[in-house]
Formats: structure tokens, C-alpha cells, sequence
């Protein structure tokens, strides 16, 4: 290659790096007073910088929609009172209607019971009342046996005291003194004297019997002839 070609060369390539420079200085004094790159051309740090914020936009969004908010578990100090004041009430109910509904069964316990002592009395009343009549009635017969047999005797007295006596004294001490005691008094007193003056047994056995007269229920004595 001949001198002149490559001096043509050399001209073009000052040339070419001159015209790089000063259009790499002109874009770099365009970045320097416009702050952005020219030709619309984008940074790359800035391209990275809005995918990374859209990312995080985008994470955010499905996070506030997911998840929730520090402030949705967690009660105010009046909230949290609440709460506590509801439960509280809510567990004294409970206890107030236990109570209740034991009170209910104790009630209808004390009623099954008092149920059945009103009818247990009425029976044992209604058994006294039986009682009471059959013991009646067998006084009644009683009263008329000894009525019949003091007036045997008293009839047997005014023709043979002994035997009169000695019938008087067939009996057991208390329904001979039953049946000396409702006699008059002057048939009384003569088998009373016939008795002491006889045998020794009819003495002490008349002696008991006048004691055991002593004894007598009062409603017996009322009704004893004067």
C-alpha cells in the first residue's frame, strides 16, 4: 500500500474517532443539564428499578388481600373488657340456671317427701282411729262384763257371802279389785270383813285386791256406784 492510501486512512479513522468523541461528549453534556439519557434511551437500573417496584406493588396488594392486618386479632382495651365482661356473664348464667334447676329437683324432692309423710300420717291416723275403736269397744265390753259379774256376786252375797267371795277371789287381783270397786259400798265392805276374818290366804289375797283398788284409772272410779 502506497503512502497516500494509507495517509487517506489514517485521516478517515482521526476523523471517525473525533466524530465518536464529540458525539459521546455531546450526549454526555445532554445528560448532564436534561438528567436523562437522550434519544429517549432508558437506564437500565432504571428499567430493573420499576420491575422491582412493580413486584413489590404487586406483592403488596396480594398481601393486604390475603393477610390480615396487624390490628385484626387484636382487641382495644375497651374491646378486650368487653369481651371478658361477656364471658363472665355468660359463665354466671350458666351457674345461676345449674342452681336453678338444682333448686327445681330439691323442691320437687321436698314436695315427693312431704307428699308421702301426709299420706303416711293419714294412714297411722287412720290406724290410731281403728285402734282407738277396737279398744273402745273392747272397754265397753269389758265395763259390761264386770258390771255383770259384780251383780252375780252382790246376788250371791245376800243368801252365801262365802261363795260370793270365794268367786270374787277366782279372779287376778286386778279385775277383782275392778269388780270389789264398782260394787256398793256395804256389799264391798261385807266381803272385805269376811275375808280378813277367814283363812289366811283370802286375808293377804283381800288385802291386794283393796290395795290394787288404789290404783285404778280414775275413769273406772268415776264410774263406780257411790
Amino acid at each position: 500500500m502506497d503512502d497516500k492510501a494509507t495517509n487517506k486512512m489514517l485521516a478517515l479513522l482521526v476523523f471517525i474517532s473525533s466524530a465518536a468523541t464529540a458525539l459521546s461528549l455531546g450526549m454526555l453534556a445532554y445528560v448532564f443539564v436534561m438528567g436523562n439519557l437522550p434519544f429517549g434511551i432508558q437506564s437500565i437500573s432504571n428499567d430493573v428499578q420499576r420491575r422491582n417496584e412493580a413486584i413489590l406493588a404487586e406483592k403488596a396488594k396480594v398481601n393486604k388481600v390475603q393477610a390480615p392486618s396487624e390490628t385484626d386479632n387484636k382487641l382495644r382495651p375497651d374491646e378486650e373488657y368487653l369481651a371478658s365482661f361477656a364471658a363472665e356473664l355468660k359463665k354466671e348464667k350458666e351457674k345461676i340456671a345449674a342452681e336453678r334447676a338444682d333448686l327445681n329437683n330439691q323442691r320437687k324432692s321436698a314436695d315427693d317427701i312431704v307428699k308421702q309423710a301426709t299420706e303416711l300420717q293419714a294412714k297411722v291416723e287412720a290406724k290410731e282411729k281403728e285402734v282407738k275403736d277396737m279398744i273402745q269397744s273392747v272397754s265397753d265390753q269389758e265395763r259390761r262384763n264386770v258390771d255383770d259379774i259384780q251383780k252375780l256376786i252382790v246376788g250371791m252375797s245376800g243368801t252365801d257371802t262365802a261363795q260370793s267371795l270365794s268367786l270374787l277371789l277366782s279372779f287376778n287381783d286386778e279385775m277383782a279389785a275392778r269388780i270389789l270397786y264398782s260394787m256398793n259400798k256395804k256389799t264391798a265392805s261385807k266381803l272385805v270383813s269376811t275375808a280378813l276374818k277367814g283363812a289366811k290366804e283370802q286375808a293377804e289375797r283381800i288385802t291386794i285386791i283393796t290395795k290394787k283398788m288404789q290404783t285404778l284409772p280414775d275413769s273406772l272410779k268415776e264410774e263406780a256406784p257411790k
